[in-house]
Formats: C-alpha cells, sequence, structure tokens
C-alpha cells in the first residue's frame, strides 16, 4: 500500500500583492517497504488579506477580501453599512501609506 503526503514547500511571503501566489507543492509517496518518491509542481493558490476601511482617516472597519477591486469592496460595504446613502457623498478613495510599503494595499480610506 502506498501513502500520499503533500506539503508546501515555500510560503506566501508577501500577503496583499495580488489574487494568487505561486508556491511549490511537494508530493511524497512511502510504499509498505519506506522508500518515498517525491514530485513537486508549481500551484497559484488564492491569497486572503485584510482590508483597513478608514472613514475620513477614522479607522471603521477590517475585512478579510482576495486582493483586487478594493476601492468597490470599500464602498460597497460602507453603502451596505448605512454610511453612504449614495456616491455623490464621495470624495475620493484612497489606499493609505508610503509608497513601497508592503501594508500600503491593505488600507484604504474614504473621504467626503
Amino acid at each position: 500500500m502506498s501513502r500520499s503526503v503533500s506539503r508546501v514547500d515555500e510560503s506566501l511571503s508577501r500577503v496583499g500583492r495580488g489574487p494568487t501566489r505561486p508556491v511549490t507543492v511537494s508530493r511524497v509517496t512511502r510504499d509498505a517497504s519506506g522508500h518515498e518518491e517525491a514530485e513537486e509542481r508549481a500551484l497559484a493558490l488564492a491569497v486572503e488579506a485584510p482590508l483597513e476601511i478608514r472613514v475620513a482617516g477614522e479607522t471603521l472597519a477590517v475585512t478579510m477580501r482576495t486582493p483586487g477591486h478594493d476601492r468597490e469592496l470599500a464602498l460597497g460595504f460602507l453603502f451596505a453599512e448605512g454610511i453612504l446613502r449614495g456616491i455623490d457623498e464621495v470624495g475620493s478613495v484612497a489606499h493609505c501609506g508610503r509608497t513601497g510599503d508592503p501594508d500600503r494595499e491593505n488600507v484604504i480610506d474614504v473621504r467626503a
């Protein structure tokens, strides 16, 4: 009888930089005598990252999401929660933080 075990050999290093991350997965098969064979292949895994939603600079909520379309997500969240009644109440929607900061894409600010 052979037994298969899958394990991820590389971790996701920069969360929040796109909807998928390449990783290498090893499949190790061991037969009854203990002999092992390894097979590696590349996979793309979906990334989930936090998004901090701020209104006028004040943190309102943190939600988990697959990165991308953050502006639409933030506005839809604020509309669904009754904080916004319409798009005419929005002056700007922008990611916050310093350019080059890996967490910059995980914070968004909505202003009137």
